[in-house]
């Protein structure tokens, strides 16, 4: 007893920075067994961190400052995880991760990929998705060396490349040179057909490679996907940060957390010199960042060796430089933090009782009731408002006296959802959480 006690002095001193406790804090220490001279000590680690790896060389430094301490094992337990709610076919993910640009040519898919290998190198087991239907780039920079396992008949397997699961409409077309010709919502549907479909089995992390842009496809990831945070890409160009700042405002207003900002090709390191060359400009970064509360992001250089890389079978990461290992490694030990740390409020919580034809609203503590003919009214659908006036086309004195909700979801981390039964037809709404806020007001001040 004396001499677990011995451990745990010591393991008093060292702090513990992600978690803000000391290393024999239960959220962090799992167990220690002591045999004669022999001392295991086995600590909570998050997939993806390095964090008690990178606190190692302390930790032994302390423990055999005890003179009976001859030998030394440190084991890594992962944390036990709270579940959150995913559809279907993402049941088994614990977190989602957007790659976006709002730009093409930027290196957003190359990134993509060198984060999804980080984390695989950092121990997480993770997955990679390319959400680009129209020109999808996965199979342009990985080919699977073999296929996933399902059992289901409704699902596909994920394609495999050193235990990274895969998935990319190039991979199942017919021919990587067709062009995939198809309307947007025919896209969506594509897109939430392969992203929910794949068996992905379990995942520590799913990191989705977005395409260009702020339309249908990454519409659909947000409202489908309650996703964890976003990794933004761009280049020092002005042209590319008129874009990312277009992007920026888009997760907010969808209530996704921005991560971090990546400047690739930022600048470049001359080999003889050692001196650092802003060919295409710089500090837009830092104020970006800044200006967006955003506290982390990340310069990348310009890299030949990545640039003229051809292996399609193995990741370029696999293959990087210590320093560019080091740098990934610690981008992801801060992906894998981020909403472990995050304080944000959770999504508000709503009951409804078709009795009374009241919606009650818990959030931030505080509840307030919304009589349903009041909230059907505020539906901003097309058929209930005109998309080019915006002008309401539905009568409230027409709604159905007998109105009746089916069902509440959530939409993204941004909107509630709601399934009205009126007149014995199906109606879908969807609110965002900033419109029933204000209708919280709205109907106290009507009271």
């Amino acid at each position: 007893m004396k001499k677990k006690q011995n451990i745990i002095d010591k393991l008093k001193t060292i702090y513990h920075q992600k978690r803000g406790v000391y290393l024999n804090d239960s959220s962090v220490l799992k167990e220690i067994k002591i045999n004669d001279d022999q001392v295991t000590c086995t600590f909570y680690e998050i997939p993806g961190s390095m964090e008690i790896n990178e606190l190692r060389p302390v930790i032994e430094e302390q423990l055999f400052q005890c003179n009976w301490v001859n030998e030394l094992e440190i084991k890594l337990a992962i944390s036990p995880i709270t579940k959150s709610k995913k559809p279907k076919g993402l049941s088994n993910v614990q977190k989602i991760i957007a790659v976006s640009s709002c730009k093409g040519g930027v290196g957003k898919s190359t990134i993509a990929l060198n984060i999804a290998t980080a984390f695989h190198l950092n121990g997480a087991n993770v997955g990679l998705f390319d959400a680009d239907i129209h020109g999808p780039s996965l199979p342009t920079l990985i080919t699977p060396s073999s296929l996933g396992h399902t059992e289901s008949d409704t699902y596909l397997p994920p394609f495999i490349n050193h235990d990274i699961k895969l998935m990319s409409y190039g991979y199942i077309q017919e021919s990587e040179t067709q062009p995939a010709i198809l309307r947007g919502p025919i896209a969506s549907n594509v897109l939430k057909q392969l992203l929910l479909n794949t068996d992905w089995g379990n995942l520590d992390v799913l990191i989705i490679d977005c395409p260009p842009g702020t339309g249908d496809i990454l519409l659909t990831i947000t409202q489908e996907l309650e996703l964890d945070s976003a990794v933004i890409i761009t280049t020092p160009h002005e042209l590319s940060y008129v874009d990312v700042k277009k992007g920026i405002e888009m997760f907010k207003k969808v209530n996704v957390p921005i991560a971090s900002i990546i400047e690739n090709m930022s600048y470049f390191t001359d080999p003889n010199t050692n001196e650092k060359h802003s060919i295409f400009g710089k500090g837009r970064l830092i104020p970006t960042a800044k200006t967006y509360n955003i506290s982390h992001w990340l310069e990348l250089p310009i890299n030949q060796a990545l640039a003229s890389y051809n292996n399609k079978k193995t990741p370029y990461l696999l293959t990087g430089t210590p320093d560019e290992l080091s740098q990934y490694k610690s981008l992801v030990n801060h992906l894998a933090w981020l909403s472990e740390t995050s304080n944000e409020e959770p999504l508000m919580q709503i009951d409804h009782d078709n009795k009374t034809q009241t919606l009650t609203i818990t959030h931030e503590n505080h509840q307030q009731e919304i009589d349903f003919k009041l909230l059907r009214s505020e539906c901003q659908c097309a058929y209930c408002v005109d998309e080019i006036s915006r002008e309401k086309k539905l009568d409230i004195n027409k709604i159905d006296p007998n109105i009746t909700i089916s069902k509440c979801f959530n939409v993204g981390r941004y909107a509630i959802g709601i399934e009205w039964n009126e007149y014995n037809h199906i109606h879908h709404s969807m609110y965002p959480i900033e419109t029933i806020i204000q209708m919280k007001t709205m109907d106290k001040t009507s009271k």
